[in-house]
């Protein structure tokens, strides 16, 4: 039996051994919640791979080059964590991670955010602009 000094409260060690096994199972718990959001995330990224594999060769509405605006882009390959664009003969790796939204119309036309081209999918992807003065800044930042 433990006795505390200073308030007098006494502990046997059974309601220690009761405390520490309600610990170890609330551990659990919350060891068993971390995997279950971490298949969820997995499931997120992987019907984004999905939905990003239907239009495969398919010129796409996507915010690579300026943030602001939706430029034409050749979606050519989905892979497991990225996925990539060709754009002015340039070749683009984005990571799932990095897309905001996707839009699709279930008619197949979706107009862009200038309004003068129509695309199958938009997807729209996070860039961190700095703006300085009168000078602005933009780099693509993965999450």
């Amino acid at each position: 039996m433990n006795r505390c000094t200073k308030c007098g409260y006494e502990e046997n060690d059974n309601s220690l051994a009761e405390l520490r096994k309600r610990q170890g199972e609330s551990e659990q718990k919350l060891n068993l919640r971390n995997a279950k959001i971490q298949e969820e995330k997995a499931s997120q990224t992987f019907s984004m791979q999905k939905l990003l594999s239907l239009h495969v060769g398919e010129i796409i509405g996507i915010n690579v080059i300026d943030p602001s605006m939706t430029s034409s882009a050749l979606l050519l390959d989905t892979q497991s964590d990225h996925f990539c664009v060709g754009i002015k003969s340039m070749h683009h790796y984005i990571p799932y991670s990095q897309i905001i939204r996707i839009v699709a119309a279930p008619n197949g036309s979706v107009k862009s955010s200038a309004g003068s081209d129509d695309f199958p999918l938009v997807v729209t992807i996070f860039d961190l602009v700095i703006y300085k003065g009168a000078i602005g800044l933009g780099f693509s930042v993965p999450l």
